[in-house]
């Protein structure tokens, strides 16, 4: 990977960097008000917000990881580094902070998001191969419990 130090990145990411996993239900309804269908979704992001002065420092992160995408808040107090896409999590940041380690509380929400990005990578890549349906009773349970301890895990280290 080019332009900053590794070790510098990820102590940046350290202090700064968030990996979330998140969840949404919904439901969509007919004329009637009868339940159509349910629609639930899990997603992970990997992100890091600072003040639009250090935007630049946000592109050489970008550059250096070569996926994601950066944007500025309307009110223009803030600029976000972001990482959406599950071929891009799984493939470029989960193995970079594999191999350039966090600390503290970090490293801890670290390791259940990676849990997450790697059953949901898996899960997907079984959807493009026309394999896979909604995801299973399991696989819910699985990322519902990683989400708590990583909830618990931001709570209590302040995240």
């Amino acid at each position: 990977m080019k332009g900053l130090d590794d070790s510098y990145v990820a102590g940046f990411v350290d202090g700064e960097g968030c990996f979330a996993l998140n969840y949404r239900a919904d439901k969509r309804y007919d004329d009637d008000g009868n339940i159509l269908y349910e629609y639930h979704y899990w997603k992970t992001e990997f992100a890091i917000v600072l003040h639009p002065s250090d935007a630049g420092l946000l592109e050489l992160i970008r550059d250096k990881f070569s996926v994601g995408n950066i944007s500025f808040k309307r009110a223009g107090d803030q600029v976000r580094y972001s990482v959406q896409n599950t071929s891009e999590l799984h493939d470029v940041i989960v193995p970079f902070f594999e191999k350039n380690h966090l600390f503290g509380t970090k490293a801890k929400d670290f390791e259940l998001w990676s849990q997450a990005v790697k059953l949901l990578y898996a899960h997907r890549q079984k959807e493009i191969t026309g394999k896979s349906r909604p995801l299973d009773k399991d696989l819910e349970q699985k990322l519902s419990d990683i989400k708590a301890q990583s909830d618990r895990i931001k709570r209590k280290g302040r995240i």
